[in-house]
């Protein structure tokens, strides 16, 4: 029995979008019923952002002002200031939504994780992190995530602020951990060619990122261009040494020689994927819903020894091919 959809991990991957939607992921905006709303001056911007970095934890207000006016000395009624800023963002968002939330500790932003494609996009990766040795797992969940990124994250008119370059700076750490991760992956199921398409701009950009540079390496030689898999090695060797004063790491180095020496290591062989295509993913919700179905599927398993689930997003359909794979009988391939 085979199923094409996608894990769970992150539900707030999927399904409708939410009344308010964040987008850090890209310029930062902010969307109310679909809609873009004007978020006001610099400062008030500064304000918004600093308490959705928060990730729902409470900010003191003399943080808050300290970081918003970072550059200068702040005035003497600073923290009546904010208590300003974050009323008029209250109403920006919407009366009765109560995102920004007020307690002895602080404000906080008190949205779900669906509202914010930043830590949407943080979940998912733990969560492919989480998944080492399941390459399938983690394809499906990180190729929706990384549709989360629109462009750069600059948020806006906060770029130079320093505390937001170090922000911007961790979510673009992030991103090419989630495409090293993504990459690996989708070696071990022999789909070099989407790693080419994901690798070959990115490496470029990043001519230090060793990792990056290795899955690319290894993906272009699957796809038969040994050139410039080591045309790649001697990008990020040269880039190195002049830049960095350093050498490529051990892994690197040995990618380059199983390249030159056309090693059969690299090529991909079938029984790579029986490991994880025997594991299925982790038992971690109780099945209920849709318990009729089981026993018909079963049944027509046994007589027709194939059957695909189809439906509406939503309805339960990798639920239930879940349910019935963790009691088959008989081996079980995930892919």
């Amino acid at each position: 029995m085979t199923t094409a959809s996608s894990y769970p991990v992150a539900d707030h991957l999927r399904g409708p979008d939410p009344p308010v939607k964040v987008r850090l992921l890209g310029p930062m905006q902010v969307l109310v019923e679909g809609r873009p709303v004007p978020l006001g001056g610099r400062r008030q911007q500064a304000v918004l952002l600093l308490l959705i970095l928060g990730h729902g934890q409470p900010v003191p207000v003399e943080r808050l002002v300290e970081q918003v006016w970072w550059d200068e000395a702040p005035p003497v009624k600073a923290a009546a200031t904010v208590h300003v800023y974050i009323a008029r963002l209250r109403k920006l968002l919407g009366p009765g939504r109560a995102l920004l939330t007020k307690n002895n500790q602080g404000y906080a932003f008190a949205s779900e994780t669906a509202m914010v494609d930043a830590w949407a996009f943080d979940e998912a990766t733990d969560a492919a992190l989480a998944a080492a040795g399941r390459p399938g797992e983690i394809c499906a969940v990180l190729e929706p995530a990384l549709r989360l990124w629109n462009d750069d994250a600059v948020f806006g008119l906060l770029g130079d602020e320093q505390w937001a370059i170090v922000a911007a700076r961790r979510l673009r750490e992030r991103l090419l951990l989630a495409l090293a991760t993504l990459a690996e992956a989708e070696l071990a199921l022999d789909n070099h060619a989407s790693v080419l398409q994901r690798l070959q701009d990115v490496a470029g950009r990043h001519p230090n990122h060793e990792v990056l540079t290795r899955h690319l390496m290894h993906a272009l030689y699957r796809a038969g261009r040994q050139g410039d898999a080591l045309a790649a090695y001697e990008n990020c060797r040269r880039y190195l040494d002049q830049e960095l004063g350093l050498q490529p790491g051990l892994e690197l180095r040995q990618m380059q020689r199983a390249i030159l020496d056309q090693s059969p290591e690299l090529d991909w062989r079938p029984e790579q994927l029986k490991l994880d295509a025997m594991a299925l993913p982790s038992r971690n919700r109780a099945f209920a819903g849709r318990e009729a179905l089981l026993p018909a599927v079963v049944q027509l398993l046994r007589e027709r020894g194939r059957v695909i689930l189809f439906g509406l997003a939503g309805v339960g359909k990798t639920q239930v091919a879940l349910e019935i794979a963790y009691t088959h009988p008989g081996p079980v391939y995930w892919c």
